[in-house]
């Protein structure tokens, strides 16, 4: 980054800062904390849970340094690239830290130097983290329902009430390939059952519009006939029995009872694997990765390869079967 991108965001900052209010306060522990998070929220879109996660990962970075090399302060400038490469090597053997999460702890260390940077408190050749790559990340590959498991699901939804709301999450995660956050985040008049259209709020604050089929909106309108909101004013497109807007927590917990009552008893399998599965069928039906990439919300097209690997798995284990070994 050059110094006239730097001082642009240092001005647009600072003027947001004077408008709000909003001032650096002190911090024992890491200098400039709380412009660092306000950083991280306004001008990286970041929601202000996670900008107070990567604080606390350079928290931990800043307590490694003092058991490991008896640093008292933590200071950014006396911090050297062999200090980070160090902390990654504590995390991978004494922590048994997994590669995505070294990776995400690396990332916070990046983000904070890079504020510093914004800043002008380091100049760019001061910053430790500047030659240090990711780790290559194995991930593995994601659970995928089958069709046969799909109907499963759905089978058991959508008696009563509460059934009706479940089946609707279902259809909609499954068809519209929805985050678990996306999903609580949904709002009443962000569904449009005449134009077969939902507005999905998604990360970094991207919204995104995705196209209803008939059997995703013929559920959402039984639902929405038996839906007992608490009070008028709430507008949480799902609810719990209480009529108050459902959370993650308890979408997780509803999946899982479906999950029993359909018998599937997978490993690992979670709520979250919806989307997955709801990706990798429409790959698997010969959808393209771009109407892919807009369907997932995905920044870049490189989240939407990895169901492209899951297409390749599938293939490869069918192809092992084949009668002409």
């Amino acid at each position: 980054m050059n110094k006239r991108h730097r001082r642009y965001i240092k001005r647009r900052f600072i003027i947001r800062e004077q408008l709000t209010g909003y001032g650096p306060a002190a911090d024992q522990e890491i200098p400039y904390s709380d412009q660092y998070t306000q950083f991280m929220v306004t001008e990286r879109n970041c929601k202000s849970a996670t900008a107070k996660h990567n604080l606390k990962m350079v928290k931990e970075f800043s307590r490694f340094l003092k058991l490991e090399y008896g640093l008292d302060t933590f200071d950014p400038l006396a911090i050297e690239p062999s200090h980070v490469r160090r902390y990654l090597i504590h995390l991978k053997k004494d922590r048994e830290n997994s590669t995505g999460t070294r990776n995400n702890k690396l990332s916070a260390l990046k983000s904070y130097y890079f504020f510093l940077e914004c800043f002008e408190y380091i100049e760019e050749d001061q910053n430790p983290t500047l030659l240090i790559r990711k780790s290559r990340d194995h991930r593995k590959l994601p659970i995928v329902l089958s069709l046969e498991e799909i109907e499963a699901l759905l089978k058991v939804s959508g008696y009563g009430r509460q059934g009706k709301r479940n089946l609707a999450i279902l259809r909609l995660m499954l068809q519209a390939a929805l985050r678990v956050e996306e999903v609580v985040r949904l709002q009443v008049f962000d569904v449009d059952i005449f134009k077969k259209t939902l507005l999905v709020h998604g990360k970094g604050n991207r919204e995104r519009m995705v196209p209803l089929t008939d059997n995703t909106c013929k559920a959402l309108k039984e639902y929405f006939d038996v839906r007992q909101p608490s009070d008028s004013k709430n507008l949480s497109l799902f609810l719990n029995l209480w009529g108050e807007p459902l959370n993650g927590r308890e979408l997780y917990l509803i999946f899982k009872e479906l999950c029993q009552q359909a018998g599937l008893e997978k490993p690992g399998l979670s709520v979250r694997h919806l989307r997955h599965t709801s990706l990798t069928l429409l790959l698997q039906s010969g959808a393209d990765l771009l109407a892919l990439k807009k369907l997932a919300g995905h920044k870049t097209l490189k989240s939407t390869q990895l169901y492209l690997r899951i297409s390749q798995t599938q293939l490869r284990e069918a192809m092992k079967k084949h009668p002409l070994k």
